[in-house]
């Protein structure tokens, strides 16, 4: 391994890091995801029509989506943050 040591470079780099700090910890305030899952019956059967819901830990906003026909569901565009299923 060959290693260089360029004292002013690495304080540069420190200082720039520091610099975008803040906005790198805005931008994931703002972040989103998306949860996605199919719902079966207990024999494992593919059940469309199905409302599915989830409730953000912190906020308390409700996400709301319907099954498809194969029981696939996706809640696009979601918080970031701890979500769980609502009956």
């Amino acid at each position: 391994m060959i290693r260089v040591h360029i004292p002013w470079l690495a304080s540069g780099l420190v200082a720039c890091l520091l610099l975008l700090e803040p906005s790198i910890a805005s931008a994931q305030a703002g972040s989103t995801g998306s949860i996605r899952g199919v719902v079966t019956d207990s024999e494992g059967k593919a059940l469309g029509g199905v409302q599915v819901r989830t409730v953000d830990a912190a906020s308390g906003e409700i996400e709301v989506t319907l099954s498809q026909d194969n029981g696939s569901f996706v809640l696009p565009a979601v918080p970031a943050g701890r979500h769980r299923p609502m009956p």
